[in-house]
């Protein structure tokens, strides 16, 4: 007795997943830039398929024009499937480092990430003069340590605001007066 065996040949190979980045996924980490070259570090992580959040403010350059520029100079965040694979990112060209912990890439709080995309919008105009401090303002502390530093408000509560900064390279939440703030212009 012979058994036969068939078997079913295509003309065409399966079709293949196409293969996630490496840079890519739910978890956020943060990298720091060369010096002003946020813009072309989130471009080139953009063209090898990265996932990147820039958060930016508008500002009128000395001729008169309106220009986003980075609310967190040297930083932007980049979204890893995996922490622990952080060098395609590093070897992109504009970024310095990666901020990492051990061998994992530093992560931010998605919640974090998503509230500055969320209020991105209420910073693509420049303020007007005196403009009200609100959440979702670009503003600059004028006093203290913190003096000078960008952040971003989350909240606001009477005379007390409670502002998003970034600090050793760690988005950071401080509660600050109102009176503290400047918006940015």
């Amino acid at each position: 007795m012979t058994t036969t065996h068939s078997v079913a040949y295509t003309s065409h190979p399966p079709a293949l997943e196409p293969k996630q980045p490496e840079c890519c996924g739910i978890g956020w980490g943060v990298v720091r830039t060369n010096p002003l070259c946020e813009h072309l570090a989130n471009a080139n992580l953009k063209h090898r398929g990265c996932e990147t959040f820039l958060p930016t403010f508008a500002s009128r350059s000395i001729h008169g024009s309106i220009v986003q520029r980075p609310l967190f100079p040297s930083y932007l965040f980049v979204a890893f499937a995996d922490p622990t694979v952080w060098r395609p990112v590093r070897e992109t060209p504009g970024i310095h480092s990666v901020l990492v912990s051990g061998n994992h890439a530093q992560t931010v709080p998605t919640a974090a990430v998503e509230a500055l995309q969320a209020s991105q919008h209420l910073r693509t105009i420049p303020p007007p003069p005196n403009a009200r401090i609100a959440p979702g303002s670009a503003v600059s502390l004028n006093t203290g340590p913190f003096r000078r530093s960008h952040a971003v408000v989350a909240t606001r509560h009477g005379s007390y605001a409670i502002i998003c900064l970034m600090f050793l390279g760690e988005l950071r939440t401080v509660q600050v007066p109102v009176d503290h703030l400047s918006p940015i212009q």
